[in-house]
């Protein structure tokens, strides 16, 4: 036996074998928790990476908002303030 059948509605789960819903699709949890489990990974090595490519060089903003250390966003902002942001919030949340 794999393990409890669960319906997930509008990304909710309902432990109930009944789907009355067409919409809904029947998973098992050891499938649900290996696709968390792998989409945990990809998140793993995507925070790695991101704080491989970060620096400590000391942004540099021009009148147009733009970082000439690091290079902006097309609508402004410096790329790395952003990763670093993300970066922060990631190890934050563990």
């Amino acid at each position: 036996m794999r393990g409890i059948k669960v319906k997930i509605i509008d990304g909710q789960l309902d432990f109930n074998d009944q789907c009355p819903f067409e919409q809904c699709d029947l998973m098992y949890i050891s499938d649900y928790r290996k696709i968390i489990a792998e989409k945990d990974k990809i998140i793993e090595e995507l925070i790695f990476s991101l704080g491989s490519f970060i620096d400590n060089d000391k942004c540099e903003l021009d009148h147009h908002g733009e970082c000439q250390t690091h290079g902006s966003f097309s609508n402004g902002g410096c790329i790395m303030l952003f990763a670093r942001a993300i970066l922060r919030k990631a190890r934050e949340a563990e």
